[in-house]
């Protein structure tokens, strides 16, 4: 290249260098939240010493070959007084068994640490069940989390304990996702058919960033989540809380009119009120009726898996990890989701949206609902506080609040039940000689007295114990009512 042409790339190719550099410096720095230099946790800190031997191998490599054409390029090079063709060395012995040898051996330093921590985690991972074990399931876009032995369903979100080895089991209710907390853990990916798993531990309490690293679709660079490292004992107070039912909104405050419109446009996607046993332990197979509706009919579906929404109100985040937890971005979460998370399911196949989306009164009071999602204080009811002078209306309440709309619409579409829409007639047709009313009663305090013909016997047989004659009485009366 002539010299002057050389004088006006240098700048260039000074300022690339140097814009390269700081990239990677950039890339490296331990305080950013996804940073794999910052570990908070052992796990992450022996991924890290491994990465750091292996960079340190390679920079060894890299040094030693570009030293090695530095000297041949000088050495060797062809020079004024050259003629003819350079003498050509071919069978060297010595050489191939050092070239051959010399590779083999920097792989073994390599691979015989990093195939040990493999199996070593893997071992560690099967072995911290005994602790906590969490079974986590990935979505189109958005990640389900429940906790084994525990009856605690959440979503987006991970909590465990400080200073324990926590198993997470990995699942896909679709395609191939990756499970990454950069400075908990290493990623594993979540395979459709298959049960992968790793092991977790934090060392300090904090709320350290996640996502998923394996290409899923038009929203996956917003398929994040947070994981929420508490002290042991707020962990148990955590665990307690998410056991707990919400309290049920003021009959006729803009929250009830909320759960109304919840359990009759959201319920039969979201399920809001697993915090007791049975509907917990139910929901697993809740998301996998969704997915299979979605999955019979991709484009005509009224049904999709969605996240849980149980003691909303207490997370972090929305739509999987993009914006903070607050009523304004709820609001405008729930009035336009594609502004908020381009490429979400809920705005396309969610029959509310199809159907113009809700008013923003409507919104207004879904919002004011969802912000009541939070445990109740320990020994407090969670249904109404108060008998509604209406019957229909305090039966609307409890259909919400027992937890009736996470299994049932209140249209024709089935859930893990079927859909209730015209319930009252279809039991006045059938020729047993009760009453509608009557034989609706009998559904519900003695579950297993009638099965319909499809669907599981797994409705809770405890209704008679925990609602009162007057309740039970005043959600026959709502069902009657449904179209």
């Amino acid at each position: 290249m002539p010299m002057r042409n050389l004088k006006r790339v240098r700048p260039l190719l000074l300022l690339a260098i140097f814009g390269a550099v700081m990239t990677a410096l950039a890339a490296c720095t331990p305080h950013h939240g996804q940073s794999t230099f910052g570990p908070a946790g052992p796990i992450a800190e022996r991924q890290k010493d491994l990465f750091v031997l292996i960079f340190w191998v390679a920079m060894a490599v890299l040094v030693v070959v570009e030293a090695v054409i530095i000297v041949l390029t000088l050495k060797f090079r062809r020079r004024a007084s050259t003629t003819g063709v350079p003498e050509q060395t071919h069978g060297n012995q010595r050489l191939e068994i050092a070239w051959t040898i010399a590779p083999a051996l920097i792989l073994a330093v390599i691979a015989i640490p990093t195939v040990s921590m493999i199996f070593s985690l893997d071992r560690e991972a099967t072995s911290a069940a005994g602790n906590l074990e969490v079974v986590v399931t990935g979505h189109q876009w958005w990640w389900e989390v429940q906790y084994t032995g525990e009856d605690v369903v959440s979503a987006n979100e991970v909590h465990i304990p400080v200073g324990v080895p926590v198993r997470v089991v990995l699942e896909s209710d679709d395609v191939i996702h990756s499970f990454w907390v950069p400075k908990l853990a290493g990623k594993v990916d979540l395979i459709p058919t298959r049960t992968n798993q790793l092991v977790m531990e934090a060392s300090e309490p904090g709320v350290f960033f996640g996502q998923c690293a394996e290409f899923c679709g038009e929203a996956h660079a917003l398929m994040r989540f947070r994981v929420v490292a508490h002290q042991p004992d707020d962990f148990r107070a955590w665990l307690d809380g998410m056991r707990r039912p919400a309290l049920a909104p003021e009959p006729g405050s803009l929250a009830a009119t909320g759960q109304g419109i919840f359990a009759g446009n959201c319920s039969m996607c979201h399920s809001a009120s697993t915090a007791d046993a049975r509907s917990a332990r139910a929901e697993r197979s809740v998301q996998h009726t969704r997915q299979a509706a979605f999955l019979a009919d991709p484009k005509g579906t009224r049904i999709i898996s969605a996240p849980n929404l149980t003691h909303l109100a207490t997370r972090l985040t929305l739509g999987a990890g993009l914006v903070d937890f607050n009523e304004a971005e709820l609001t405008a979460w729930i009035k336009d989701p594609g502004s908020v998370k381009p490429g979400n399911r809920m705005e396309a196949l969610a029959q509310v949206y199809r159907a113009g989306g809700l008013s923003d009164d409507q919104i207004k009071a879904v919002v004011a609902y969802l912000m009541t999602l939070k445990p109740a204080p320990p020994g407090e009811s969670s249904l109404p506080p108060a008998p509604s002078a209406d019957p229909v209306a305090r039966g609307k309440q409890i259909f919400a609040s027992a937890g009736c709309s996470g299994c049932h619409s209140t249209g024709s579409d089935a859930i893990l039940g079927p859909g209730l829409g015209g319930i009252a007639q279809r039991a006045a047709n059938r020729k047993s000689g009760m009453s509608a009313s009557d034989y609706l009663h009998e559904s519900i305090v003695n579950p297993t007295a009638y099965i319909v013909q499809g669907f599981s016997p797994v409705m809770p047989g405890n209704f008679g114990q925990t609602l009162t004659a007057a309740d039970i009485d005043a959600l026959v009366a709502y069902l009657e009512t449904l179209p």
